[in-house]
């Protein structure tokens, strides 16, 4: 299982900047496979959130169930 938060939304945060690595969906399908591993399912969400100065953020983020492909 990888839960990560959309490239979309982190580049939205000041701290991604400082060596973060950002990812969408698409890009971790990629390195899954590219890791002899297939996504059985992928789960996009969203949630309503207050970040640290009181306003609210919509994040969007994937839940990934890999399995190691057959080889």
């Amino acid at each position: 299982m990888l839960t990560f938060a959309h490239k979309s939304f982190m580049e939205e945060l000041p701290f991604t900047k400082y060596g973060f690595q950002l990812y969408e969906p698409g890009d971790l399908t990629a390195l899954a496979k590219q890791a002899n591993f297939k996504v059985d399912v992928i789960q996009t969400l969203e949630e309503t959130l207050r970040n640290k100065g009181g306003d609210t953020m919509n994040r969007t983020y994937s839940v990934l169930c890999l399995k190691k492909a057959k080889q």
